[in-house]
């Protein structure tokens, strides 16, 4: 059963201005969601800290505290919850 629809990668922020800079083409998670019937769940931005983590075992969303990946995270999160009580 698919859940839903995560865009990963969707932008990264600049370090210097805070601006999202779009690196891959954006709302190809949307797209597919709908082709497929099932929620677009949310996207998460391009973040090094992701990778780095991961690859030391370590979840982003205790260890890092940037607040625009967080709130991705926690948005999909919810989706799933509110999906999951219905």
């Amino acid at each position: 059963q698919v859940l839903g629809v995560v865009e990963n990668m969707s932008a990264l922020r600049c370090p210097h201005c805070g601006g999202e800079i779009q690196v891959f083409k954006q709302g190809g998670g949307e797209t597919m969601s709908a082709q497929m019937g099932v929620p677009f769940l949310g996207s998460i931005p391009l973040h090094p800290a992701i990778t780095e983590l991961g690859d030391r075992g370590e979840p982003f969303s205790i260890v890092d505290t940037d607040p625009a990946v967080k709130k991705a995270f926690e948005g999909i999160t919810d989706a799933l919850i509110q999906k999951e009580d219905r």
